[in-house]
């Protein structure tokens, strides 16, 4: 079950970031957030992969899989945020903010090359929903569409964490890590109505009425 629901929420993150990346309309935050969900079912599909075949892989092989699947949830957190920044800022500020972003990445990915402890993938989750949250109420304040769907995102996540961390099993066939996909897999839907709303580029994001657009 626990591969079925990673396969899952791989073809869920693939359908929404090709359909998103479709809809961009030359908005390069979308692009971004598209290139996000892309990332994430990336790293469902070698997390399934990896709980599929562990009983008959080596403890070295292993390791090497949850660094890539940690790796790839890193990068998928890293094309979110900066999306986010291009949405939310221009010039310079633009420029530092996503600066950040990679920066954190980078010392997040060196962290889980040198130990894949999953720790590490909470930290950086952790501060990209900070991120996020502190990006819809910035959308909140400009009267930028698209606000409600990622904040209801970013708790379908946090519901989701608090499922995998607790390990809360609904049933002995389902478990709290099959619960997790299927919470996550909600969460990028809500990311991806929010990121439909999306705009951010060289016109930067519009306000008021303006920015209505579906």
């Amino acid at each position: 079950m626990t591969v079925l629901t990673d396969y899952g929420l791989a073809a869920v993150g693939g359908g929404l970031g090709a359909m998103l990346w479709r809809h961009a309309a030359g908005q390069a935050a979308r692009r971004l957030w598209a290139a996000s969900f892309l990332a994430v079912a990336a790293a469902a599909a070698v997390g399934g992969t990896s709980h599929g075949l562990a009983p008959r892989m080596s403890e070295a092989s292993m390791a090497a899989l949850w660094r890539l699947t940690y790796g790839l949830v890193g990068l998928g957190n890293l094309f979110i945020l900066a999306g986010a920044a291009v949405a939310a800022a221009r010039g310079r500020p633009r420029a530092w903010l996503i600066a950040a972003a990679v920066l954190r990445f980078a010392v997040s990915f060196a962290l889980i090359a040198l130990q894949p402890d999953f720790r590490y993938v909470v930290y950086d989750y952790v501060g990209t929903l900070l991120g996020l949250l502190v990006f819809a109420a910035h959308l909140f304040r400009r009267r930028g569409p698209g606000a409600p769907w990622i904040v209801a995102g970013v708790l379908a996540s946090l519901a989701s964490a608090a499922v995998q961390r607790g390990g809360l099993d609904p049933s002995p066939v389902f478990n709290h890590n099959d619960l997790f996909h299927v919470l996550q897999a909600a969460g990028l839907y809500l990311y991806y109505r929010g990121g439909r709303l999306l705009r951010g580029g060289d016109p930067g994001l519009p306000t008021g009425p303006a920015a209505a657009e579906a």
